[in-house]
């Protein structure tokens, strides 16, 4: 004969189990980061085509097709390696259209009105989008540029392990700047 106490072990086992099953299945599927190679900034300098310091100018979000894409406008104040033109655009997945917002994890996101120093590829169409995603996208605050490498996991080309998820790196602008030209040349 089964006691009270097992009949209760055995609905509270049962209990749990639709409690865990529900959960899963309810439980939204969220992707928090990219993996990406790192790039030290040898590697970052070599395979942009662009590298300048600027302002952002103007940002839109807009859909094409099934895909909404952000284009930033960027006014250069030092071009740094590559074209020498005064303005360039930033085509990169993702934004916010009306209600949706799309993220993509370790895209750098771009305000009007910021200072940045930003490593470009030139896309083929017109436009570029960030070299190494976040790692080539540097904000100036007074005298330092700041990479904040957040959303993405970072493998070592080397070993081809994740070392890194997520860093902060301030340096000075100008020396930042000197060690950039020093690359190109």
């Amino acid at each position: 004969m089964t006691s009270c106490n097992q009949i209760l072990r055995q609905w509270a086992t049962v209990a749990l189990s639709i409690g865990l099953v529900a959960g899963v299945l309810w439980m939204p599927a969220v992707v928090r980061a990219s993996t990406v190679i790192l790039m030290e900034l040898d590697a970052l300098v070599s395979e942009s085509d662009s590298i300048v310091q600027g302002v952002i100018e103007g940002v839109e979000s807009r859909w094409e097709g099934d895909y909404v894409f952000t284009y930033a406008t960027v006014r250069i104040d030092d071009p740094l390696k590559g074209d020498r033109s005064r303005t360039l655009t930033i085509r990169q997945v993702g934004g916010r259209v009306g209600e949706l917002e799309v993220r993509v994890a370790g895209m750098p996101r771009f305000e009007s009105g910021m200072s940045l120093i930003l490593f470009l590829t030139d896309s083929g169409n017109g436009t570029f989008h960030v070299t190494g995603m976040n790692q080539g996208s540097y904000v100036v605050n007074q005298d330092y540029a700041i990479s904040n490498i957040t959303g993405v996991d970072l493998v070592n080309p080397k070993s081809g392990v994740v070392d890194q998820t997520s860093s902060v790196t301030r340096v000075g602008v100008e020396a930042f700047k000197s060690r950039i030209r020093g690359l190109v040349q």
